[in-house]
């Protein structure tokens, strides 16, 4: 009897879940959905992406008569599709700032791996150029009766008096969007040159002013709303590897 009685529970048990696995869905009614949204108010709080693609009945068929409705619902969906855009421009902008920044990480980790003043600027000039994607990277320091004969800035071009000041408009950090090359800057690659950067650095002997200078060929690469905050980090470690190798630092 009690062998009977498992069996047929058994049997039961099988029939349900038959019934279960070869039912098929019923179809959602639109009374289903207008009730679940009475009962879930802030669904559309939690989706906002659905509100732009729903279709709302205006209010009005007269022409002449203005659906104010509609216009306050036209605006909220362009408001998030622009407020989707601008998250998206923001997004792409910490990727590329994340890019420079690691970029900018890996020339200072390169140049630190410099013998002597010379390999220090041809890593600078040929290595980190290609690092950081620039068509030329120069540097050069300005003489004056005191640093002529300073040792080591022989390794370096040498700017008149007072081109630095003149160049640099009397600011310490200068970007340009879209120039013609100087040649006092870059020499031979000023042709190249349609933007850059400009940083004033001070090295120790005798206060002497040097110009570290980035160009690329392309109009607008570098310009005057973009920050500075890495590009000023690396000028910084320059400035202060290149007294390193000047003897006369430490005098």
């Amino acid at each position: 009897m009690g062998k009977n009685r498992a069996i047929n529970s058994l049997e039961f048990i099988l029939a349900m879940g038959s019934n279960v696995h070869n039912s098929t869905p019923s179809p959602l009614l639109a009374s289903d959905v207008v009730d679940y949204l009475r009962h879930n108010p802030d669904f559309f709080i939690h989706h906002p992406d659905l509100l732009h693609k729903l279709t709302f009945p205006e209010r009005f068929m007269d022409g002449n008569i203005v659906d104010l409705q509609k216009i306050v619902l036209d605006k909220l969906r362009h408001d998030f599709t622009q407020l989707q855009v601008n998250q998206e421009t923001l997004l792409a902008n910490s990727r590329d700032n994340l890019s420079t920044q690691n970029k900018i990480h890996q020339a200072i980790l390169l140049l630190l791996t410099a013998t002597d003043l010379s390999n220090f600027i041809d890593l600078l000039k040929v290595d980190v150029a290609v690092l950081l994607d620039v068509d030329v990277i120069n540097l050069s320091f300005e003489e004056n009766k005191l640093n002529v004969e300073t040792p080591l800035l022989v390794e370096l071009p040498r700017l008149p008096s007072g081109t630095i000041h003149a160049v640099m408009q009397g600011v310490g950090f200068l970007l340009r969007d879209e120039i013609i090359g100087d040649s006092r800057i870059f020499g031979n690659m000023a042709g190249v040159v349609r933007s850059d950067a400009l940083m004033r650095l001070t090295l120790k002997p005798q206060n002497t002013q040097a110009i570290l200078a980035f160009g690329v060929r392309h109009p607008g690469y570098f310009h005057a709303g973009q920050g500075i905050e890495l590009l000023n980090f690396l000028a910084r470690i320059i400035e202060y590897c290149l007294n390193l190798w000047i003897p006369t630092f430490n005098k």
